[in-house]
């Protein structure tokens, strides 16, 4: 099947209206069919819709329909090198493995992206997939069986019913017909689901282990790619072809990534905002112990309380980095990006006024926004100063290289800037990459 490929960054405007229109109105309808289908959730946070226009936010990815093939990649990787899409694809594998509360949805029918390693999330999203496909109805065939039995089952088989009873008196020759899991299809999973076995542990070897038990009436293959040709794909429901789809990456080893690639198959939707915020508390959170640092995560204070006594406005601060002594420092992430020729670099008003209602409350006076940074020319950290009564709070505006592989940088970047903020020095011990963790 032939679509039509729009590539677009995130926020970026799709035109639905005049001679530079890409998306006709049914296309967007489509759109937003097929992506509550498959995540389960309301387009309307995820899109900006218009008379004029269609923006993508939030996420990342690729989504199908029948006529497009919508590619969203974030701000700034549209123009990126094959090799800088690749360390990218690796990097948002990385944030999306430390989201422990974000969801990761497998498209079918959408372009298999060469780039990226994603072994361990191909892995879940294929058990997911065998779940939701066994859930919904189980692939049996009709198969006829004969045997010799103590009692007619079925129908007695002539003329050989007569021999066996010359030779075996009160034995018959029985046939019957009954409906058999072990079918090429239930093989090729079964075959898959043990091969990635020893790869997966935990939560994950669990959920992979319950999908085998299902599977205790089906043969495993020693080469599952031998029961993938047997498979007559146009009696497979949609569900399990999916599912299979997902098996033979593993097997070839090909992880869906962000970017569209050349060949059929499956591809992922990340949301990407959710992604780097969760990613950048697991980071915090790691570095900040090795500093020396108590680190809170996603904390719950009431900004404030009514004259009733009752308490208003719950607020959520991202990291809080608490020293035994020292400057407490409040960090929040941004998915956005900065321009470091626009006015105020491009920091929104409203992420500042954030900042200082949320140090105001909880008593911080050195702050961090941290964004994401995409392609050449990075901008250098500044330095936004407030005093205002007895205000007194310094706000550093960061980035994050997500072209750089495996973050390398980032842990001694991130060290330097705490150090600077803090009150505390203390050095820090060489540690491994953020890609162990």
């Amino acid at each position: 099947m032939i679509r039509r490929r729009i590539t677009v960054e995130e926020w970026e405007k799709i035109p639905l209206s005049g001679n530079g229109s890409l998306l006709s109105f049914a296309e967007v309808q489509a759109i937003f069919e097929t992506w509550r289908i498959q995540t389960d959730s309301d387009p309307e946070g995820y899109f900006v819709l218009s008379e004029r226009f269609l923006r993508a936010k939030n996420w990342s990815g690729i989504l199908p329909t029948n006529d497009v093939l919508l590619e969203v990649v974030p701000r700034g990787a549209k123009n990126l090198r094959a090799e800088e899409k690749d360390v990218l694809d690796r990097n948002v594998g990385l944030m999306m493995q430390a989201a422990l509360s974000g969801r990761l949805f497998s498209f079918s029918d959408a372009e298999l992206s060469d780039t990226g390693d994603r072994y361990e999330a191909l892995i879940s999203s294929f058990v997911d997939a065998v779940s939701r496909a066994r859930g919904s109805s189980l692939l049996r065939r009709y198969s006829t069986n004969r045997a010799t039995t103590s009692k007619v089952i079925g129908r007695n088989v002539f003329p050989a019913q007569i021999l066996e009873s010359l030779r075996r008196p009160g034995y018959f020759v029985s046939e019957w017909v009954s409906l058999d899991e072990d079918i090429a299809e239930n093989r090729f999973l079964s075959g898959v689901l043990k091969h990635v076995r020893p790869h997966s542990a935990g939560q994950l070897r669990a959920r992979l282990d319950r999908q085998l038990v299902g599977l205790d009436n089906v043969a495993s293959p020693a080469d599952p790619m031998r029961e993938w040709a047997k498979i007559r794909f146009d009696r497979v429901p949609e569900v399990y072809r999916r599912a299979l789809q997902l098996g033979r990456a593993i097997l070839e080893r090909r992880a869906p990534g962000i970017f569209a690639g050349a060949q059929n198959g499956t591809s992922e939707i990340v949301f990407t905002a959710r992604a780097f915020e969760a990613f950048m508390a697991n980071v915090f959170d790691d570095l900040g112990r090795s500093l020396g640092f108590h680190t809170v995560v996603q904390g719950s204070y009431d900004l404030g309380a009514w004259s009733s006594g009752k308490n208003a406005f719950e607020i959520n601060p991202d990291i809080e980095l608490m020293p035994i002594s020292g400057s407490s420092i409040l960090i929040d992430t941004k998915w956005k990006r900065l321009n470091p020729h626009a006015e105020n670099y491009g920091v929104k008003p409203e992420d500042v006024y954030q900042m200082i209602s949320y140090a105001t409350r909880l008593g911080h006076n050195k702050a961090i926004l941290l964004y994401p940074w995409i392609g050449p020319n990075r901008p250098n950290r500044q330095l936004l100063k407030i005093r205002s009564g007895n205000l007194r709070l310094e706000i550093s505006i960061a980035t994050i290289d997500l072209l750089e592989a495996n973050f390398r940088g980032a842990r001694a970047y991130l060290t330097t800037l705490i150090d600077d903020l803090s009150d505390t020095r203390q050095a820090l011990s060489p540690q491994p990459d953020f890609a162990a963790m």
